[in-house]
């Protein structure tokens, strides 16, 4: 195993092979083959791309016992059970509250005029809602209230839905039924679904494209400590009034539905040069180390942080010592258009199941990480609320759980395109 890795691995592992890297070498048993210690083991495709189990991804950490067991968390939760929605809509909204507000009812934004669980802005709609339902003169900062207005006013109608802001974007992540989010929300099979539905449908947050993930892990932390012990209803009407916006279908349809079925790449196209992957791996793993480094859009250029995409291409260009990459890193959009000359074959949306050690993901308009083994990958994610240079939380550039909102997987194929 290469010892970069072995240095960042858990320190119990299983002495079974885990997609391909020997975690027994982790132990100090024999490593195999360069070839061997960087592909992971390959799995055949299923006929449909699956979205990528949450559950399995999303860590327990992703919400805080103190914040998932208080008695906001667990008033919501029970109000979402009366109302017998599914058990994947009350973690889609729980996971979009946690995201709003951290499911504090006092909460104003900063900087904004957001307010309390579901941050509505103005703050004078909560009072405005309040009174028209019967809480004259209850305070505004109210639990039970507000409690009351997530599940009156956002799950069993569709006021304040619109699907015009966002359905383009929603198609990339999520199946939309009959180009509607609230019906995607209300049918929703999934957590994943659910969650980005009630996001991009209700909560239509300004930095939405950095905030998605958070609410993913979120729905599904709630999921595992809260929801199992309701009872829920097996499927959910909803409200019957018209959609507003969004009822011609986007020309594009789904990019993530399109690069699963239409992609003819193999999934197991070999690596070509483990140890050029194993190169920038390297780099990697040694910069998250480093907690001089965080994350900055700013600063990004190793001054002395990263964002995302600055991560990755430093990655290459100081790492593996790929030539021609020019001398400034580039944004996200940028490397969909040039990855290609270097080397990288782009595979469409593969399974989890499907990756290698390396692979590179992305999402052109929002996001990269490298992946580094199953259920995990390493990048720059955020500042956490920490805008001072280096990272303070040891979170802000380091492998995590699996960021599975990847639209695209380039892979090390040492085919350069025209």
């Amino acid at each position: 195993m290469p010892s970069f890795i072995a240095a960042h691995m858990p320190a119990v592992v299983s002495s079974a092979v885990v997609g391909g890297l020997v975690a027994a070498a982790v132990m100090g048993g024999a490593a195999g083959s360069s070839q061997q210690m960087i592909q992971t083991a390959a799995l055949s495709r299923p006929a449909v791309c699956e979205q990528a189990s949450q559950v399995e991804n999303a860590s327990d950490a992703s919400v805080p016992t103190s914040v998932a067991t208080t008695d906001v968390a667990k008033q919501v939760a029970k109000a979402l059970s009366d109302e017998k929605v599914t058990r994947v809509m009350a973690a889609g909204v729980m996971g979009n509250l946690y995201g709003e507000s951290n499911m504090d009812p006092k909460v104003n934004e900063n900087g904004g005029g957001g307010f309390g669980l579901g941050q509505w802005t103005p703050k004078s709609k909560v009072r405005a809602w309040f009174d028209s339902h019967g809480l004259n003169g209850v305070p505004d900062t109210d639990a039970a209230g507000q409690t009351r207005m997530v599940v009156e006013g956002t799950v069993a109608s569709r006021s304040g839905w619109i699907n015009e802001t966002y359905i383009s974007r929603a198609r990339q992540d999520i199946t939309v039924v009959d180009n509607d989010l609230y019906t995607t929300f209300v049918t929703a099979p999934d957590i994943r679904t659910a969650t980005l539905a009630y996001m991009y449908g209700y909560e239509r947050p300004a930095a939405w494209a950095l905030r998605k993930e958070d609410r993913l892990n979120a729905a599904n932390g709630y999921d595992r400590t809260l929801l199992g012990s309701l009872p829920w209803g097996s499927s959910y009407a909803g409200a019957t009034a018209a959609p507003t916006g969004g009822s011609t279908p986007d020309a594009s349809a789904s990019a993530t539905q399109a690069a699963c079925v239409s992609s003819s790449a193999d999934p197991n196209t070999p690596v070509a040069d483990s140890e050029k992957v194993n190169a920038y791996l390297k780099w990697a793993f040694d910069t998250a180390a480093d907690d001089s480094h965080g994350y900055s859009e700013t600063r990004r250029f190793a001054n002395p942080d990263y964002d995302c995409s600055s991560f990755v291409w430093y990655a290459l260009h100081d790492g593996a010592k790929i030539q021609g990459m020019g001398s400034a890193p580039w944004n996200t959009q940028g490397m969909h258009a040039t990855l290609g000359r270097f080397g990288f074959q782009n595979l469409g949306r593969l399974d989890p199941k499907d990756l290698k050690t390396g692979d590179i993901l992305l999402d052109p308009v929002n996001h990269t990480e490298i992946y580094t083994r199953p259920g995990k990958s390493i990048g720059a994610h955020k500042p956490y609320g920490h805008p001072e240079p280096g990272d303070q939380t040891g979170k802000e550039v380091a492998e995590g759980y699996l960021w599975t909102g990847y639209l695209e997987v380039w892979r090390y194929t040492g085919a350069q395109a025209a």
